[in-house]
């Protein structure tokens, strides 16, 4: 059996709302949101196709969002006086043919999540290559002279040039991977 979840959350971007109002509504949107979407597959941005859960579950979960909202309510309230923040939420049954159609979606959804955040870690580790890049040439650079330091002093210097051959294995790896 599955059911879609559709919603209409309140949002923070009225001209009414002060700062504070603002992110007291939108930590309320985030967290319902949290929620909501532990329910099953986001298929659109305020839709969710619920495969596994009871309707109970999903019952508990609309009851959780509107507490959310009624707690930020009431802390506005203190604020600014009156408001009102009423999510709409609605879930139904789906045929096994509506879930075929609205899982093309949600999956399709998915897939675009997946590349995106591919492209991210992908950015971070390029990110992290060129830092690490340079960090490993500046250690590099201040153990050569540490090392020449030691041998002008005459001192033995097998730990530093096996920090350096370290360094060097470690650069060795960064180039590899680009």
């Amino acid at each position: 059996m599955a059911y879609l979840v559709v919603y209409d959350l309140p949002s923070e971007n009225r001209r009414v709302y002060g700062q504070l109002e603002k992110e007291v509504i939108s930590n309320a949107r985030v967290k319902a949101t949290y929620h909501l979407h532990k329910l099953g597959l986001l298929v659109t941005e305020s839709s969710v196709l619920v495969i596994d859960k009871e309707r109970r579950e999903i019952e508990n979960t609309i009851s959780k969002v509107y507490e959310i909202y009624d707690e930020a309510a009431s802390e506005i309230r203190q604020l600014m006086g009156a408001v009102i923040l009423e999510p709409k939420i609605r879930f139904f049954e789906i045929t096994r043919e509506q879930t075929e159609v609205v899982k093309e979606l949600a999956i399709g959804r998915v897939i675009r999540a997946v590349n995106e955040s591919i492209e991210v870690i992908n950015e971070i580790l390029e990110g992290i290559r060129r830092t690490s890049r340079r960090r490993l040439l500046r250690l590099r650079r201040e153990w050569d002279r540490t090392k020449t330091l030691l041998e002008i002093l005459g001192e033995n210097t097998n730990d530093v040039e096996y920090l350096i051959e370290m360094i060097d294995e470690a650069l060795e790896k960064i180039k590899e991977g680009e």
